[in-house]
């Protein structure tokens, strides 16, 4: 019996065997999933480099500019994302506001912008930096408290911002010191610039990499005196002349005529926004004030168009 049972024994080197069969299988299997997953990498590198280098063409980047994309790669998670930098405005402005606090002037990112296309589009309603104001855009140039232009956003070329001021004979000299102004739905944002050219209407401004945001608001307000008529929907009433207290993007506090309307009321405004324009805004009295001699309205459903006109009204209407 006992000759039976030691049969069946296992010896020490037969343990050792066993268990370094099994060591060597496990690390096969671990060796070949890093081996996999580093070829994996080097694809996904090579892609990203081809992909990079494809970019750079596409848009004639200099090696000055070459370099500059190697600088705010420095700020990515992983180096070989650089080419995420030329084609993706979010990843560009990330990096970006982590460069522009050291030794990089918003002038060479402003360029690089430009270059890319990242103009005029900002991510989300805030803009990043003076190249993201869109086109045609009302501004106000601020020279000093007391000293106010109006102007219209041209052109953001690499090296600076066109801007054409409406009252000509009052433009500044070059390397005056501005303050420009612009706002959009999300509010009012400011940046400083200097004039690097003036030519006859047009101011060529230095971009910005700093942008302010003035008001926290989700519209833009401001007072204003500007007759308005009012309608009330479903009604057969004539129309009520009345007047603005004050205007934003979303709405508008004004005089409530014979004091006839009411919270919940629905309302039409017809107003000249600018001098040949009339607007046409459905509203909603909101709430009353003053014992409901002012009325409180919330524009109903408006185009974004429409928006813009009002915010135009607010720039231009002294």
């Amino acid at each position: 019996m006992n000759t039976v049972a030691t049969g069946f024994e296992t010896s020490l080197v037969e343990s050792i065997a066993v268990v370094a069969i099994v060591a060597a299988v496990v690390l096969f299997f671990v060796l070949y999933g890093l081996h996999t997953q580093y070829r994996r990498e080097r694809v996904r590198e090579q892609i990203a480099a081809d992909r990079y280098r494809e970019l750079a063409h596409l848009h004639n980047l200099t090696p000055s500019e070459e370099r500059l994309v190697e600088q705010l790669a420095g700020a990515l998670a992983r180096a070989h994302d650089t080419y995420l930098l030329l084609e993706n405005q979010g990843t560009f402005n990330q990096a970006a506001e982590m460069l522009t606090r050291e030794l990089v002037t918003a002038g060479q990112i402003s360029g690089l912008r430009v270059k890319l296309g990242f103009t005029g589009r900002p991510i989300g309603l805030q803009p990043r930096s003076s190249v993201d104001i869109p086109a045609e855009s009302a501004v106000t140039v601020e020279r000093a408290p007391d000293s106010v232009l109006q102007g219209i956003v041209k052109a953001s070329a690499s090296n600076a911002l066109r801007i054409r001021i409406e009252e000509s004979e009052r433009l500044p000299t070059e390397g005056t010191q501005l303050r420009v102004v612009y706002q959009n739905e999300a509010g009012m944002f400011a940046f400083d610039t200097v004039v690097l050219i003036r030519e006859e209407a047009d101011l060529y401004l230095q971009h910005s990499e700093r942008i302010d945001k003035r008001q926290q608001r989700r519209h833009y307000r401001r007072a204003l005196q500007l007759p308005v008529s009012v309608y009330r929907h479903l009604s057969e009433e004539d129309a009520q002349q009345s007047e603005f207290i004050d205007v934003g993007g979303g709405g508008a506090s004004l005089h409530n005529p014979s004091a006839r309307l009411d919270a919940g009321d629905t309302i039409s405004l017809v107003f000249q926004p600018l001098e040949g324009e009339v607007m046409e805004v459905p509203a909603t009295v909101i709430r009353t004030s003053r014992k409901g001699a002012v009325l409180h309205v919330r524009y109903g459903n408006i185009r974004e168009a429409q928006r813009d006109r009002i915010y135009r009204m607010l720039f231009y209407t002294s």
